[in-house]
C-alpha cells in the first residue's frame, strides 16, 4: 500500500503536531529500518521515526510506553486520522521512536525463526508468546510462502494467540 506524498506530509505535520501539543520537540523522518527492508517488504507502509536523540530517557519512555502502548495509540490515532474507512485503507503509517519498533521486529523475526524450526523438527505445533495483532500479521505474512507450516490464529481478545503449525500432507 503507498501513500502519496500530499498525505506522508500530512501525516508527517500532523505527528510533529501532536507531539508539539503533548510538550514533545521532535523531529519526524520518513525512515523505514532494516529489517523491515530486508525481511518485511511493503509491510507497514510509510514509516515514521520520531527522533529521540536530544530528548531524556524519561521523555522516550513516557513516548513509548509500557510495551510500546504509547507508540501504538499515537499510530492507531495516526492510521484513523488519515483512513476515515477502517474496511478499506488507503494509506498505511507505522510509528517507530528510539527503534523501539524496529528491535521488537528483529525479535519478533528470531522468535519466529526458531519456532518455525521447532515445527519443522518435531511436527508438533507452537504457540508463539501473546503478540499484537500487528505482531501477529507480521508473523503470519513470514510464512505465506512456506510450504510444509501454516500459521492460524486462535482465542479471543487479549486470549489470542499465534499457532505455528505443520502442514498436514494427505
Amino acid at each position: 500500500m503507498t501513500s502519496d506524498s500530499s498525505t506522508i506530509e500530512a501525516a508527517q505535520s500532523w505527528l510533529e503536531s501532536v507531539l508539539s501539543r503533548l510538550g514533545i520537540e521532535a523531529s519526524v523522518v520518513q525512515e523505514k529500518p532494516k529489517v523491515c527492508q530486508e525481511h518485511f517488504q511493503d509491510f507497514g507502509g510509510t514509516w515514521f521515526k520520531i527522533s529521540t536523540d536530544h530528548l531524556s530517557p524519561e521523555i522516550v519512555e513516557q513516548l513509548i510506553g509500557d510495551r510500546g502502548q504509547h507508540l501504538e495509540a499515537l499510530q492507531v490515532l495516526m492510521n484513523a486520522t488519515f483512513n476515515p474507512d477502517p474496511e478499506s485503507p488507503e494509506h498505511i503509517f507505522t510509528l517507530d521512536a528510539h527503534q523501539y519498533r524496529a528491535n521488537r521486529y528483529e525479535q519478533l523475526l528470531e522468535m519466529a525463526h526458531q519456532a518455525a524450526e521447532q515445527v519443522r523438527e518435531t511436527q508438533q505445533e507452537v504457540v508463539m508468546p501473546m503478540l499484537s495483532s500487528v505482531e501477529r500479521k507480521l508473523v503470519h505474512t513470514l510464512f505465506v510462502e512456506d510450504q510444509d507450516l501454516e500459521t492460524v490464529s486462535r482465542g479471543q481478545d487479549r486470549d489470542r494467540r499465534l499457532v505455528l503449525c505443520p502442514v498436514q500432507l494427505s
